[in-house]
């Protein structure tokens, strides 16, 4: 019989699920005080981990010092890679996670490892090897000769890196949940954290939802030696790049083949990739481009009969045609939010939930049927094209008065100059903390922290919100939770456009290749023009699944989780508030409906299984 929930029903065990389900990663701890480091206090991390990596793990301890890693071999030259990885030469010991996309630039070697080219880099260059890295990582280095460790993460965040930091101590992992699990780190959640969530607040500095638990900031350094420790970040991003000065022609095509390339480092797989298709331009793109560089790679598709607003076949299926790619259409009609509320994945270290995870599900397993495990993804597609509120602005700077007055006609040009007009370093410095939401109880917006102010850098970028918007945590985060659930299926998900060259060529762009008369992305459309169809490329309008949302949210039983005696929503939200939205425009409180939900779900299942499962790991090493 599955266990029941504070509010009596029952569910499946989110640690339960965690422990079973074999993914990469890397857990380490090291004793600063010199005392020798016990693996066997990392083998509840390991356990939280999913014991085991889908390839094997590893483990290596030497003095302070003690590591786990969880092996998952994606690429050719990761097969019979051993974990942790001990450079022959030098003696150090990397724990990497992730991809080098730039290999031949680094190491001659055609056939090591990623992290024997990291070993190689580090002892050529030192620290300065990590900016020199291009792909998603975390990783580890140890030296033990030196008693040094470095911890780093790329300046995207693309792979998560988290880290528990003590006088004596350091424990670090690519989950918090390994973390969490260490019988030495304690389980308490922070309350600062919960009323960011709340407010729907984007991600900011290191915080996560327990206290004691921080995440390393994309492209930063950790050094820590006994006494001592040094925190630096390098940033390849200049945020006043000067535009691209070519014509459009050039510009589009310098695009295409930026995001072709970042395709082509995500296609280095075992086997044949996966795409997530839908019928906009990002998906498409990465689908034609994909094609045309190698095998055409197996098209996933979510279609709808009951919800003909929000099926996509229309699109999808002229460029399934156009390339040749094979395809799998998922049926998603009953698969929106909480639906099979009893087993409904939660995450167990964050209430942030997709209210779609059942059509990511869905893909996994089709992808996991077709014997694959990479997918592609077109996430970060609308930051990409971001900030193009200040278009105009930018038009008339440059001494366009002519073209901006033909720019504006359509495009609500009178109505947008005021904001248009506004140089960005203005615009920063009128930015103010914005006052706390009003659904927030009291004690919500006491704990609720300051909006910390912009960042220099994106304070002096020409597009301050596109800065933004590619450069925040919140990505890097939503990846990790990704990988968690994406891992059950045994596939990794790899987005393309979130690709270090591929971003900072968006930060070059004129605006006017991000928005144009009133239609988005026209560096794209002109880009792919001959390559996806132009019913594609000339689509202006966007699909929506609040159909699903909202007729999945009615037959489930929302008013019994909102109502259990367990509600502890309510310490955070007013419930008048909330009802009194949902009765007069469900549309503008479904996201906050949606975020007391997955909260009194979190707290319901996924840490009271969290907390009985750390009691009895505790009490069994005792």
């Amino acid at each position: 019989m599955k266990p029941a929930s504070a509010s009596g029903l029952p569910f499946e065990d989110p640690i339960r699920i965690a422990r079973e389900t074999p993914r990469s990663g890397f857990a380490l701890l090291f004793r600063r005080n010199g005392r020798p480091a016990e693996e066997r206090g990392l083998e509840a991390s390991a356990d939280l981990l999913g014991g085991t990596g889908p390839d094997g793990r590893g483990a290596w301890s030497q003095g302070p010092f003690a590591a786990i890693q969880h092996a998952h071999w994606t690429t050719d030259e990761e097969i019979d890679s051993v974990v942790p990885f001990v450079s022959p030469g030098s003696g150090v010991v990397i724990l990497f996670q992730g991809r080098l996309d730039n290999r031949p630039e680094l190491s001659a070697s055609a056939t090591e490892s990623d992290a024997a080219v990291v070993a190689r880099a580090y002892e050529r260059w030192g620290e300065a090897a990590f900016e020199r890295f291009l792909g998603p990582f975390a990783l580890a280095l140890y030296e033990p000769r030196d008693k040094r460790l470095l911890l780093a993460r790329d300046p995207l965040g693309s792979r998560a890196l988290f880290c528990h930091r003590r006088s004596d101590l350091l424990i670090a992992a690519t989950e918090e949940l390994a973390i969490i699990g260490h019988p030495e780190v304690e389980m308490e959640l922070d309350r600062q954290r919960m009323s960011q969530f709340f407010a729907v607040r984007e991600l900011t500095g290191r915080r996560t939802f327990f206290q004691g638990v921080e995440q390393l900031l994309p492209g930063e350094i950790l050094a820590i030696t006994g006494d001592d420790e040094k925190a630096t970040r390098w940033w390849p991003f200049v945020p006043h790049a000067a535009p691209l000065r070519a014509s459009p022609r050039v510009r589009a095509e310098a695009f295409r083949g930026t995001v072709a390339e970042a395709v082509r480092c995500r296609l280095r797989s075992r086997s044949r990739t996966a795409v997530s298709l839908s019928g906009g331009l990002d998906s498409t793109a990465l689908a034609a481009l994909a094609a045309e560089i190698g095998p055409p790679p197996l098209a996933v598709s979510w279609t709808f009969d009951r919800f003909p607003r929000c099926d996509e076949r229309t699109y999808t299926r002229p460029l399934i045609a156009a390339h040749s790619l094979p395809f799998r259409e998922v049926l998603c009609d009953d698969a929106g939010p909480l639906t099979e509320l009893p087993s409904w994945p939660l995450h167990p270290t964050t209430p942030e939930q997709n209210a779609y995870r059942r059509f990511h599900q869905r893909s996994y397993a089709a992808i996991a049927d077709a014997g694959l495990s990479v997918q592609l993804s077109g996430m970060l597609g609308d930051q990409l094209y971001g900030g193009t509120e200040r278009w105009l602005w930018e038009l008339l700077r440059s001494g366009r008065f002519a073209t901006a007055a033909r720019a504006s006609v359509g495009a609500g040009g009178a109505r947008r100059l005021a904001g248009a007009g506004l140089p960005p370093r203005v615009a920063a410095r009128l930015r103010r903390r914005s006052d706390a939401p009003p659904w927030l109880t009291a004690e919500a917006r006491r704990t609720l922290p300051a909006e910390p102010p912009w960042p220099q850098e994106a304070a002096r970028s020409r597009r301050p919100t596109q800065y933004l918007r590619l450069l925040e945590l919140m990505n890097g985060h939503g990846f990790a939770v990704e990988r968690f659930f994406a891992a059950r299926h045994g596939v990794e998900v790899r987005y393309p456009l979130h690709d270090r060259r591929v971003v900072e060529l968006a930060l070059r762009l004129p605006t006017e290749d991000l928005r144009w008369r009133g239609q988005g992305r026209p560096v794209i459309r002109r880009a792919l023009r001959g390559r996806v169809p132009d019913e594609i490329l000339n689509r202006r309008d966007k699909t929506s699944f609040e159909l699903v949302f909202w007729d999945a949210l009615e037959q489930a039983p929302t008013e019994a989780l909102l109502a259990a005696e367990d509600a502890s929503w309510q310490q955070w939200v007013r419930a008048d508030w909330l009802d009194r939205a949902r009765r007069r425009d469900r549309g503008s409180a479904g996201i906050v409906l949606w975020t007391c939900l997955c909260f009194q779900l979190w707290t319901a299942r996924a840490l009271p299984s969290l907390r009985a499962w750390k009691r009895r790991s505790i009490s069994g090493r005792q």
